[in-house]
């Protein structure tokens, strides 16, 4: 037995088990920019295994796309100005790039870790902006804060609020997850992808019976319920626009929210 049937099985015997969170995320050797991932810029190495794990992953029943994998935090704190008037004989603007190692960080605001910029095999964007990710399950040979990717910005103080910092990472990632558990981790993940998974639903007329039907109603009571009332009237219409039916729709069509 070979590593391509290895992997195979693994992936088979993985979807096949029950997991409080049903998200698998391999993270690849390089960084890409959300402009330039596609499997045709991949590089090398990293196409060998998004090409592996995407085939597998297939075999096996489970939604899988190529995407960016990003650890994301911002601190807040000081800019040591005697150590750069030092180094550049002058007290520098926060316009000009001030070196990290003049930040003095006095506590952390927030920390992130997420995937982002999903594209398939064959290239197609999918609108989904983030899906939060543990990074103790992430799969990688070097973590994700260790890799590559690494950058940082720093923005001068205003008012009462002191200097602050944002620190990123982002590597190329190969994410997965049974089919069958899509509509349940829906709940998870941003409405864009909910809107896209329902259009994808519709497609398919004789799902739309049972308990699948029953799923696709909570699914669309989630979609406008867990968002800002703002935004009820545009995700309300663009469900409609998709072409979803009314009556898939009443439960929270009588609800006055379209």
């Amino acid at each position: 037995m070979g590593p391509i049937e290895d992997i195979n099985n693994a992936i088979q015997a993985w979807s096949q088990e029950t997991h409080d969170n049903a998200i698998l995320t391999y993270l690849l050797d390089h960084s890409y920019s959300e402009q330039n991932l596609s499997m045709a810029n991949l590089k090398q190495d990293d196409f060998a295994k998004a090409s592996v794990l995407l085939n597998a992953a297939a075999n096996s029943g489970c939604q899988a796309y190529l995407c960016l994998a990003t650890y994301y935090r911002t601190s807040y704190g000081e800019v040591d100005s005697y150590g750069r008037r030092g180094r550049r004989g002058r007290y520098a603007d926060y316009d000009d790039d001030v070196d990290e190692s003049d930040f003095e960080e006095y506590d952390v605001n927030e920390e992130l870790v997420y995937a982002h910029a999903f594209v398939t095999a064959d290239g197609t964007k999918i609108n989904v902006k983030k899906i939060h990710l543990d990074v103790d399950a992430l799969l990688a040979k070097v973590p994700l804060v260790d890799g590559p990717g690494r950058g940082y910005a720093i923005s001068e103080a205003t008012g009462n609020e002191g200097a602050t910092k944002d620190l990123w990472y982002h590597r190329g990632a190969v994410i997965m997850w049974p089919k069958e558990r899509e509509l349940d981790l829906v709940a998870k993940m941003d409405v864009d992808y909910g809107i896209h998974v329902l259009k994808s639903s519709m497609q398919d007329q004789h799902k739309l019976e049972g308990e699948y039907r029953q799923q696709l109603i909570r699914l669309a009571n989630h979609i406008v319920e867990t968002q800002p009332s703002y935004r009820n009237e545009d995700i309300s219409a663009e469900l409609i626009n998709q072409e979803i039916p009314r009556s898939l729709l009443r439960g929270y069509l009588v609800k006055g929210r379209a």
